[in-house]
């Protein structure tokens, strides 16, 4: 829980829970045998008070209490050392997957609310098969060996007799198979339905909340009330695919919440009817990147460049589910350089998924990319209109060929790729395989003209033999006669 301010979390706050799972006997042998040793019995029982707060049997949103019971029952005292503690293990639920905290603004009664969002533990096959959670637990046992166990007491493995079996068939019925429904669709009873489902779905994070999400209370309360923009920006409240776009912005810049605000209180993001011009917040996003990266090199400058270290877990971490995975016959080989770090699969992946803001630092030493190949890249975004997935075909296909990353030859292949419509991943891994072979050739014409300069070095020549002039024969010595016919021939010349 990121919480900077202990006096924005106390007693007084209220919160709610909302889960829509239960507990299996099978869910809490490993809440014991598993979670507590990685993060306690203090922080599973923070988990069990969070649990009961809803009916067992139901599922949703409990009521709103305050915080006052969860000091009560967990034996804390209202004060800094209390809260710091509740905070505590709240992040280490979190830290764990256990849990997920949102805080919201509710302005008709300026009350700040605290929401729990309770997920399931893992099931033994998921959490064993999840590496740094393993790793984790083998560091709390401190022997291999005890995790090795721990996972045979959770998993019993198939019997010899059936893992050797020559054949498997498939006797599953299907539901088409048996039942048959009818073609009518009864739309009153889905609105019902849909008016009674809980407000929250218990999907994994998308590709915009894989870092950072903020919603309307969090950019709300950071808008100053004497602002022109601030009754633009209540209206988001009202438009959540516009805050969609926002936090894709969030997350391809990295912006801070202090940063979107300052944004969103720029004159020239809104138009007069309010509407919010998103082609103006990624201009001022882009600036924003520009002027941090600005703020590193003058840092380093002075204190000198950090060594690099080895990739953070969010730099690595995608939500698979959520990703678009290309098709295998368009996928782009690794390169050398990542061959041990991502498979083909997530690597294809990862440049048909991710913003080329992410995906560019990682072809450069230290993730430091020069300041005019970034702002090469956002005109090919920006000005030419290149999709994220083209730009990093792009990034890609200079690294592996060893072309020049200059600003210049990065707008012309962009300009080239606008002008042949390419406009999707696939598109573009055909040009670049175009572009590829097209290289390939000149480099073996290259090669083969170099070759045979060597070799006429040792052998026949392709230029033609030019003959040389040959020094004049050697004359006989001239006698006294022809001295004497000379120097006549000399006298009449010279009109004596």
């Amino acid at each position: 829980m990121r919480m900077t301010n202990l006096l924005h979390f106390t007693e007084n706050h209220r919160f709610c829970v909302y889960r829509n799972f239960s507990l299996s006997p099978l869910d809490h042998k490993m809440l014991t045998n598993v979670y507590q040793p990685m993060v306690g019995a203090f922080a599973i029982s923070l988990y069990s008070l969070l649990f009961q707060q809803l009916e067992a049997d139901r599922v949703g949103f409990s009521n709103l209490e305050l915080q006052r019971k969860l000091f009560v029952f967990l034996n804390l005292e209202p004060n800094d050392i209390g809260r710091k503690q509740l905070v505590d293990q709240c992040s280490k639920l979190e830290a764990i997957g256990l849990l997920r905290t949102t805080r919201k603004l509710v302005l008709q009664n300026e009350e700040t609310v605290f929401e729990y969002h309770l997920l399931p533990p893992l099931s033994p096959e998921v959490f064993f098969a999840t590496p740094h959670l393993v790793q984790f637990l083998r560091e709390k046992f401190g022997s291999k060996t005890m995790v090795i166990y721990m996972q045979e007491a959770f998993i019993s493995q198939e019997t010899e007799l059936t893992a050797r079996a020559d054949g498997v068939e498939d006797l599953t019925m299907e539901f088409s198979e048996l039942f048959r429904l009818s073609t009518s669709i009864d739309l009153e009873l889905e609105q019902a339905l849909a008016e009674l489902a809980p407000a929250k779905a218990d999907a994994p994070p998308s590709v915009l909340e894989a870092e950072t999400k903020y919603d309307y209370a969090q950019i709300i309360s950071r808008i100053p009330r004497t602002s022109p923009n601030r009754l633009f920006v209540e209206q988001l409240k009202f438009w959540p695919e516009r805050l969609q776009e926002l936090n894709y912005l969030v997350m391809k810049y990295r912006l801070s919440l202090m940063s979107l605000a300052q944004i969103l209180d720029e004159d020239d993001v809104f138009s007069d009817e309010g509407e919010l011009l998103l082609e103006r917040v990624e201009h001022h996003a882009f600036y924003t990147l520009y002027q941090n990266k600005s703020n590193e090199e003058a840092r380093e400058m002075i204190f000198g460049r950090r060594e690099a270290g080895p990739a953070k877990e969010e730099d690595i971490s995608q939500e698979e589910s959520e990703q678009v995975q290309p098709e295998m016959s368009y996928y782009l080989e690794v390169p050398a350089k990542y061959e041990g770090e991502y498979s083909i699969h997530r690597y294809n992946a990862m440049l048909r998924n991710e913003p080329y803001t992410h995906v560019l630092p990682r072809f450069f030493p230290r993730k430091s990319v020069p300041k005019n190949i970034l702002s090469a890249f956002d005109k090919a975004h920006r000005v030419f209109k290149l999709k994220e997935e083209v730009i990093n075909v792009l990034i890609h296909h200079i690294h592996v060929n060893n072309l020049t990353w200059g600003a210049a030859y990065i707008e012309s292949v962009a300009g080239d790729m606008l002008g042949k419509h390419i406009e999707s991943y696939e598109s573009a891994v055909q040009y670049v395989r175009d572009k590829t072979k097209q290289l390939s050739g000149k480099r073996n014409t290259a090669s083969a003209a170099t070759g045979d300069g060597k070799g006429r070095k040792q052998g026949t020549s392709a230029k033609p033999k030019i003959p040389m002039a040959e020094p004049p024969a050697s004359k006989k010595s001239l006698t006294n006669e022809d001295i004497e016919r000379i120097r006549k021939l000399a006298q009449t010349l010279d009109g004596k």
